[in-house]
């Protein structure tokens, strides 16, 4: 009977244990694959590109249910495909950009497992290439997006966990300055990403006092 309370007093501490109060920050690096393509004025030949996704994120928790999520995040946006224009060609843009997500992130289920993320995205560009050639001067150098997605976290002690996250972007910005968009196109960035994460407890204001 004591062996089974103490189990069960163990495992009360395992499920709570993760659940993050107010003060407590959370740092997470990871490591994914992304998808991204343009939208707007676009031929219906454009296809998506595929690239590595990797970055850090923090949170700063509120409460037991809302954190702030913040971060520096690598995203390769661009489009591949064929150009049926004067004459057929085949193409291939990269765009990169730094992105610096400003979220909130809610955290549910019993043991605050699943996490919910939403808000803008303030993406720098880095460099912009079509077919290996540069064209970062016509690429507008800040943009800002709306940035959300969903994740699972599993739990492996009070301070580590392993998360599980699918985020998406969607850009509110035009990619090309007006100086060079002469037929007044839009041509905005889609991204989407599955990536896995180490989630590190880095402590809270209240034991720190």
């Amino acid at each position: 009977m004591k062996k089974t309370l103490f189990i069960a007093l163990l495992a009360s501490f395992a499920a709570n244990a993760q659940v993050r109060e107010k003060g407590e920050i959370e740092i997470a690096p990871f490591i994914g694959i992304s998808s991204a393509n343009y939208y707007g004025d676009v031929g219906v030949f454009n296809q998506a590109v595929q690239n590595p996704y990797f970055g850090i994120n923090a949170d700063y928790f509120l409460n037991n249910r809302w954190s702030i999520k913040t971060g520096l995040e690598y995203q390769a946006m661009g489009s591949q495909g064929q150009d049926f224009g004067f004459y057929s060609s085949t193409f291939k843009e990269k765009i990169n950009f730094v992105s610096v997500p400003l979220h909130a992130n809610y955290h549910f289920s019993k043991n605050r497992r699943w996490y919910l993320n939403f808000g803008p995205t303030v993406s720098f560009l880095t460099d912009a290439t079509s077919n290996g050639k540069d064209m970062k001067q016509g690429i507008n150098p800040v943009q800002l997006g709306l940035g959300f997605g969903i994740g699972y976290k599993i739990y492996i002690n009070e301070r580590f966990s392993i998360g599980i996250d699918h985020q998406e972007y969607i850009g509110f910005a035009n990619n090309l300055k007006s100086q060079y968009n002469n037929n007044d196109l839009f041509i905005g960035n889609y991204f989407g990403s599955f990536s896995v994460k180490a989630i590190f407890k880095l402590g809270s204001k209240i034991e720190n006092e």
